[in-house]
């Protein structure tokens, strides 16, 4: 925890304006409520109504956020609007307001995700309440998961709701898998495009409509993709163009197929259990930053997550709901470059991560306040084996466990929630290193840290199509194997790395109104403020030749807006424009570093959509994305490209069949998030699905 003089500086320089903030918006909230208190009866919503839909909502468990009530600032992403279509998990999360994606090449290659300017490490990705990022490398590669199993995602920005284990910086993203429905239901979806480009899911679900005890559902899906796009290579000679010449990519192509499987049994109602198993492989080439045709680096991934739950509903016919789940998190990963093309010398490295866990989640519903915990605990390890050498060099693991309690008081008949926050989160990190990667002996470490997480969020319903936030959290995020150590390409370890501890604050409002115009017949409009401040900040560095290591920032600020709007018209017409404005500072007292922007993030993103549906049978979109001012380095010498891409597709519905072609990047321009890492230009996909 910051001492007394390092906490006044962690409100410098817009720091400050956060109490003040807050209570400013507090007091508004009350002052109109004692102004309109009258006029508000008429829109108020009682918690005992707030559950009774949730209880509608038959894909809904115990343990989901309830996103009526929660303060936090949220996406939610349902599965029509990617379903059937050759598209990706980072294809759509790219286009949501403060989401930033970083790729390495085409279709299922490496890709990583930022929240409001956070680090990718600061970003939680859970996938059916299973948190992906393992302590080894603590990001996720968002091609791991596949579009095909998902029902839907939930991206929380800034706050952490307690319905999550682990808290994070960044934010959360939230995937649920698809979930059982009445009925036998299905579909098959087949797709071709760009660069040989082959794709295939299967989704079978059955459930008995009488009685309803037992049901099962099956999802697997394919992709295979030889990612020959070809760009401009400058042969690492930016300032000589005599050397530049047209070359398709080499080595980036990618292979990967998943499975899962669902079987469920409702003991009665209120009480139900499930058990369900996911299973992901993907083979791909790493081209190096040359475009050597002779480069034959690989990566393989293998990933197994089993999970055992058991819920209940109204539990000794109290307003209780509880759930219960037992989880194993497998994953295994082959870094081949036995020739010696990217990393520091010749490597042939297998990674095998293994986590068994648990986590109970209650909730106490009343009519003015309910109670919500959380107790998580697991413990993982992480294994390297160097088929090269002749030592194992780094065999960790980590004991984690949390327990988050969170009150909502709903004042005002529900429409004024109040909802504090505090979680407690201890680990253990046994660091058993016997070399480090130049082959020298590293020392046995044993890392242990504790510590509070307190949060507080405030949402307001003054109308019913007004919603005013604000929300106020305190995070910490523990440094990474791979931080501490480095074992693959370009990173070297870093073992006197502390842990990042940040504060964040937002506050906003959302308007949703439904119109009863000639022309126009909804408006939504949500706008943001946000401010994060990072102590001893983990970042990147490089030496001059090119070497990274992991370095702790002293402090860094990261500041900015984000504005979603959408407006329908004319019945058949949408238009959506998503703006995320932000700046983030690098205020570290190394004064090469200080007031320069941390590297990796773009200062200005914008969105904008048009489309129009005819009853669910015709659609059409055309999209532009705008991505301007970033820069590679910490230095801030190398500035990237800025990005102006424009994707346009159709979708046609007939009974049980739907096309659908999208074309990206028509203009077939030429990018890159990573530098000497470029991107596909102009690429078609078709895709048909059969729904029964």
């Amino acid at each position: 925890m910051p001492n007394k003089k390092s906490f006044n500086k962690l409100w410098q320089r817009g720091g400050f304006l956060l109490p003040p903030l807050f209570l400013i918006f507090i007091l508004n909230i009350l002052c109109i409520q004692i102004a309109f208190s009258q006029e508000l009866q008429t829109y108020l919503l009682s918690s005992v109504v707030v559950t009774a839909k949730k209880e509608k909502k038959e894909k809904k468990q115990v343990g989901d956020v309830d996103l009526e009530t929660t303060p936090s600032f949220y996406t939610l992403i349902k599965k029509s609007r990617f379903e059937g279509k050759m598209e990706t998990l980072s294809d759509v999360l790219k286009k949501q307001t403060g989401v930033q994606i970083r790729e390495t090449g085409g279709i299922g290659s490496f890709s990583t995700i930022s929240l409001r300017g956070a680090e990718t490490q600061q970003v939680m990705i859970f996938l059916d309440g299973i948190l992906l990022n393992d302590a080894e490398g603590g990001l996720v590669d968002l091609s791991t998961i596949p579009l095909s199993d998902v029902e839907y995602i939930e991206i929380f920005k800034g706050i952490t709701p307690v319905n999550f284990g682990k808290a994070s910086i960044g934010g959360v993203v939230n995937i649920v898998t698809k979930r059982t429905e009445k009925g036998l239901k299905g579909s098959v979806t087949v797709g071709y495009g760009s660069f040989d480009t082959k794709k295939m899911s299967v989704f079978l679900n059955y459930k008995p409509k009488k009685p309803k005890k037992w049901d099962i559902l099956l999802c697997a899906g394919m992709l295979d993709t030889q990612n020959n796009f070809k760009f401009l290579n400058d042969r690492g000679t930016v300032y000589n163009t005599q050397d530049d010449r047209i070359e398709e990519r080499h080595n980036a192509q990618v292979s990967a197929q998943n499975f899962l499987i669902k079987a469920g049994y409702d003991f009665s109602r209120n009480f139900r259990t499930e058990v369900s198993n996911q299973w992901f492989y993907k083979h791909q080439g790493l081209p190096d930053r040359r475009n050597s045709p002779r480069a034959d680096t690989t990566y393989d991934i293998k990933r197994n997550i089993t999970i055992l739950f058991f819920s209940s509903r109204n539990f000794l016919r109290k307003p209780v709901n509880w759930r219960f789940s037992l989880n194993r998190f497998w994953k295994w990963e082959q870094y081949d470059d036995s020739s010696g093309w990217i990393g520091l010398g010749k490597q042939k490295n297998i990674y095998i991560t293994e986590r068994y866990g648990g986590n109970i989640y209650t909730e106490y519903l009343t009519e003015h306040i309910t109670f919500g915990g959380d107790v998580e605990a697991y413990r993982e390890t992480y294994k390297t084996k160097a088929l090269l050498q002749p030592q194992n060099p780094r065999d960790s693991d980590r004991t984690y466990f949390s327990t988050a309690f969170q009150p909502a008081i709903l004042l005002l008949n529900s429409q004024l929630i109040i909802a504090p926050a505090i979680r407690y989160t201890w680990i253990k990190d046994h660091l058993r290193s016997k070399t480090s990667i130049w082959g020298l002996p590293l020392p046995s470490k044993t890392r242990e840290k504790d510590y509070f997480e307190p949060q507080i969020g405030v949402k307001y319903h003054p109308f019913k199509w007004l919603t005013l936030k604000s929300n106020l959290a305190q995070y910490v995020r523990e440094p990474t194997f791979f931080e501490l150590f480095g074992d693959r390409g370009y990173f070297i370890g870093n073992d006197e790395l502390k842990s990042e501890k940040g504060i964040n604050f937002d506050t906003g409002f959302i308007i949703n109104k439904k119109l009863k115009h000639k022309y126009f017949q909804k408006v939504k409009l949500e706008a943001c403020y946000f401010l994060s401040r990072v102590k001893d900040l983990i970042t990147k560095t490089f030496d001059a030749r090119g070497v990274g290591k992991f370095v702790n920032v002293s402090d860094a600020r990261i500041e900015g807006a984000e504005f979603d709007g959408e407006i329908n018209f004319f019945k058949y017409f949408n238009f959506i424009s998503r703006i995320t404005l932000q700046d983030p500072k690098n205020l570290s007292s190394i004064s090469v570093y200080n007031e320069k922007q941390l590297p990796g993030r773009y200062k200005r993103i914008y969105f904008f959509r048009f489309e129009t549906s005819i009853k669910d049978k015709f659609k059409f979109y055309i999209e532009r994305l705008i991505q301007k001012e970033m820069y590679y380095d910490t230095v801030n010498l190398l500035p990237a490209k800025d990005k102006d891409q424009v994707n346009m597709g159709i979708s046609v519905k007939y009974k049980k069949l739907k096309f659908s072609l999208d074309i990206k990047n028509v203009f077939d321009k030429q990018f890159e998030d990573f530098n000497g890492y470029p991107l596909p230009g102009r690429s078609i996909f078709v895709a048909f699905q059969y729904i029964f």
